[in-house]
């Protein structure tokens, strides 16, 4: 079983989605950590964490980006400047400045240790936006794309329909959103997104 931590941050300024942000770290070497929280604070107990479980501030560690909303980029730069960070993204031009990182590309696979991840790239609620399935342990990562019960972000509804397609031939048993908390049942969860009436 992966070892994943989920930490949920309460942010204010995002009542409409029950005021919180998720980070997730994955706790195997090496180490991933998915999106940065919604402030540096959040920055601040990842690197806690990370010294509670004896990690070497030397060791690399992977950063990816669901997409790029001031609730999941913002703890970055304090991790950037304590750990020694490489970042995967998605956009034309890296988003980082002195951080090693590569450009990621739709439905490639990337090995780190036991983990498997296959890019989903998932347009609708912005541009740039992923989803991250780690293939070993049928973990779907959907940032702002599919929610608790199917519920959907907010953008453009004919691109996230699309993005929704793409995700329905996944095995997945845990959906980890952007923001309220993990699910079991995962594909359920994906199934019922397609189902919502404004996406047919």
């Amino acid at each position: 079983m992966i070892y994943l931590e989920a930490f949920n941050e309460v942010l204010d300024y995002i009542p409409e989605i029950k005021g919180s942000s998720i980070v997730y770290l994955l706790k195997k070497n090496p180490k991933v950590i998915i999106d940065t929280g919604g402030s540096p604070k959040i920055g601040i107990i990842i690197i806690e964490r990370l010294n509670q479980i004896n990690h070497p501030m030397n060791e690399q560690i992977y950063v990816f980006l669901t997409h790029y909303h001031g609730d999941h980029v913002q703890g970055f730069n304090i991790l950037s400047e304590r750990l020694k960070i490489f970042a995967y993204y998605q956009t034309e031009k890296p988003p980082f400045h002195d951080e090693e990182c590569e450009k990621i590309n739709d439905q490639q696979f990337i090995q780190l240790g036991d983990y498997k991840f296959k890019i989903i790239f998932t347009p609708g609620h912005t541009k740039e936006s992923i989803c991250i399935y780690e293939e070993n342990n049928k973990i779907l990562f959907t940032g702002d794309t599919i929610f608790v019960d199917g519920e959907i972000g907010w953008g453009n509804s004919k691109e996230i329909q699309y993005s929704i397609k793409k995700l329905l031939d996944l095995d997945v048993d845990i959906i980890a959103p952007g923001h309220v908390y993990p699910l079991l049942k995962g594909k359920e969860h994906v199934k019922m997104a397609d189902e919502k009436p404004w996406t047919t």
